[in-house]
């Protein structure tokens, strides 16, 4: 054999081992992944929370292990979501993280609303190996639509870990809904945490139990950092959710907001006000400002008997809470 034959013939064994060794690893790595994957669910299903999808399909050879989880669900009794399909990965790039995208339309279920439907143009979470109680995520173009209401989201990013969520979404639009600012709301940002942990989800309970339990306890979201830009509402503030005796949505805190003059004629065009109801506001505004040039005060945020108001200024009506 002659010398050039025999370098082609090493060369090709070299790569015959290399792919070998590639697919092996490849395969390794998808079947661990596929039997975390089957470990967790029966972790979660001993805790009462149910996870499941047709089985596994692995990808993503040569470079990157993948498996692809159709028609994957998650139902906790309080709350259930389901999607076409989610996909988990790990690449070189990235070795010491695991990646999932979520794919198709999805489905998010509250107890007591009606059922949310979910598209996006891209969703995505990164759960790194050494925390797995880490989590951030990120989405792009993503429709909200429930009961024949909708919302849409033009990037959304936050994280989640020990400190609570924080999370940041820009160039929201509701379309049609006649709200007091418009429907184009440009940035809304919030860092929060819950003082008692939320209820487990599938618990032997009735939803209604858990929630009053959880309110005896203390149960409360608190939200220390929060944003909007709104039209002409530039806000920031601090506040706590929780439910009040019936169990329904009540909240209270302080917005520190600036341009009030603009927000208040605002709501006097969308008919929310009267004309002499926004003088009246006004000046008392103008008498609680901590500044005039820009104006800014601080008001209060309440929300009580499904009515969410700045001050005395009432601003949307929430949906009561059906609890089975």
């Amino acid at each position: 054999m002659t010398p050039p034959r025999r370098a082609g013939l090493a060369i090709f064994i070299v790569l015959a081992l290399l792919i070998s060794l590639d697919s092996a690893t490849w395969f390794w790595a998808t079947d661990r992944m596929i039997g975390d994957w089957e470990a967790w669910r029966t972790q979660e299903a001993a805790q009462g929370l149910r996870v499941q999808s047709a089985p596994p399909i692995r990808g993503g050879w040569p470079f990157t292990a993948e498996i692809t989880l159709p028609a994957p669900a998650v139902d906790g009794g309080l709350a259930a979501w389901a999607a076409d399909a989610a996909r988990l990965s790990v690449s070189p790039l990235h070795p010491t993280a695991l990646a999932i995208a979520v794919q198709g339309t999805q489905t998010l279920r509250l107890d007591g609303l009606p059922a949310i439907a979910i598209m996006a143009r891209g969703l995505a979470a990164t759960i790194p190996f050494s925390d797995p109680q880490q989590i951030a995520f990120e989405g792009h173009s993503i429709t909200a639509s429930m009961a024949g209401r909708m919302l849409e989201i033009g990037v959304l990013a936050g994280s989640v870990d020990a400190a609570g969520l924080e999370i940041a979404a820009s160039h929201l639009t509701i379309p049609a809904a006649g709200l007091p600012f418009g429907g184009a709301i440009d940035r809304v940002t919030a860092h929060l945490h819950a003082t008692v942990p939320l209820p487990l989800p599938g618990a032997a309970q009735a939803p209604s139990a858990m929630a009053a339990a959880w309110v005896k306890a203390g149960g409360q979201i608190v939200v220390d950092e929060a944003s909007v830009l709104w039209g002409p509402l530039d806000a920031q503030g601090h506040f706590t959710v929780g439910l009040d005796s019936g169990l329904q949505p009540a909240a209270n805190g302080t917005l520190h907001i600036s341009g009030y003059h603009e927000a208040v004629e605002a709501l006097v065009r969308a008919g929310t006000i009267g004309r002499n109801a926004a003088r009246v506001t006004t000046t008392v505004l103008d008498m609680m400002a901590t500044s005039t040039d820009p104006a800014i005060v601080d008001v209060p945020l309440t929300l009580r008997s499904g009515s969410l108001a700045m001050g005395a200024i009432p601003l949307l009506r929430i949906p009561a809470i059906t609890w089975p």
